[in-house]
């Protein structure tokens, strides 16, 4: 049981081949936020839903996908 607590305990268990970069995290979050804000200005003009509903889905969108992208990249 010590065996394991030292293992666990080791500085280099990091596995530097499945750690994604810091620019792909970036551009990955940009990405997706594009995608959620450009859907929520699309389905606006569409059925041109109130401003005050709208921008509230704007921002949650955006904070969704920044969200979703950076826990899966995680």
């Amino acid at each position: 049981m010590f065996g394991v607590f030292i293992l666990l305990l080791h500085l280099d268990m990091d596995n530097a081949s499945i750690m994604v970069s810091f620019w792909k995290k970036f551009v990955m979050t940009i990405f997706w936020m594009g995608v959620a804000a450009f859907s929520v200005i699309m389905i606006d003009a569409m059925y041109n839903i109130p401003d005050e509903i709208s921008g509230v889905l704007y921002f949650i969108s955006i904070g969704i996908a920044a969200s979703g992208t950076l826990n899966y990249y995680r």
